[in-house]
């Protein structure tokens, strides 16, 4: 299985030029990571989640647990843009099911003609996407999982399109630890024009781990790396760790390697009646971005 887990991560390397096109990158707003677990934790998060964020990071891992879950995610992004994300997740057996909603949006931007004090007008940008996601378990070690999803972008004029993500996990038993492997190639697909210029998505293919270090009833250790790989833009590295007392407090901490402004990470998490959890992450950028928090929470019935 992990030589077809290899085979398959490199035959979706290869395959992504294909999906690269020839026009402008656009529909950046799918590139803001989803939930505050995730901010927390670096972004190494496609081997580790484990509630609805799965229907954006990896639809495979919809079947990791049996329980249904909602997650509502508020992100205060850097530039004054505010990301907002809904979802959904129901398990059946070996199927399970999921529904997702993302919407960005900026207000008050200004448009000038030529230099000046004051703008010429002031314009709204606004972003949408809505999936659908399927998983399935293939085996008590193996899912697989497919998103297909509407995607809307107008920034002054507007420009629609249709992708979709497809996703893959597996167990691997080490002794009294597991290492999950999972491999994602998103959005892969078509769209229009916006200002007579081609827009393409912006595909991108994640290879990640999550190795248990310490489970017991009152400690859980794990950590996590993501190998990221974007169209038309160079290798990264996510990575993260996440650190539990009793399955009720959890902390923290991420690092980004490879990108122009992005670094530290850290989060918390906490969980109440073994159903509700609320997570917060923090991202710092560098270059005056400022930085970025994102809270969410989550439902599991």
């Amino acid at each position: 299985m992990n030589r077809v887990l290899i085979l398959f991560a490199a035959n979706c390397l290869l395959a992504l030029p294909v999906f690269a096109g020839t026009g402008e990158a656009g529909f950046a707003f799918l590139k803001i990571g989803i939930g505050g677990r995730a901010a927390g934790m670096g972004e190494a998060t496609v081997a580790s989640v484990t509630d609805a964020t799965a229907t954006y990071w990896n639809p495979a891992m919809l079947t990791v647990t049996p329980l249904n879950s909602i997650v509502f995610t508020h992100n205060r992004w850097i530039e004054d843009v505010t990301h907002n994300f809904f979802a959904a997740k129901f398990a059946s057996g070996r199927h399970a099911f999921g529904v997702h909603y993302i919407s960005t949006g900026v207000d008050g931007i200004e448009q000038r003609e030529i230099p000046s004090e004051e703008p010429t007008a002031l314009f709204s940008s606004h972003d949408l996407a809505i999936g659908f996601s399927y998983a399935y378990q293939i085996s008590e070690r193996s899912s697989a999982g497919l998103t297909t999803k509407y995607i809307y972008e107008r920034i002054q004029n507007s420009v629609h399109a249709w992708a979709v993500d497809a996703g893959f996990t597996h167990w691997v038993s080490l002794g009294e630890r597991n290492l999950r492997l999972a491999l994602v190639i998103a959005n892969i697909g078509a769209s229009g024009d916006l200002s007579s210029q081609s827009v393409i998505l912006p595909a991108t293919m994640r290879l990640g781990s999550q190795y248990e270090i310490l489970v017991n009833s009152k400690y859980q250790w794990n950590v996590a790396m993501d190998i990221v790989k974007p169209i038309k833009e160079s290798w990264r590295l996510n990575a993260g760790t996440e650190f539990g007392f009793n399955s009720i407090t959890f902390l923290r901490a991420g690092y980004q390697f490879g990108y122009k402004t992005r670094g530290v990470s850290a989060g918390l998490g906490l969980k109440a009646f073994d159903k509700i959890r609320i997570d917060y992450g923090f991202t710092s950028f560098s270059h005056a971005l400022g930085s970025a928090h994102r809270i969410s929470a989550s439902f599991e019935f």
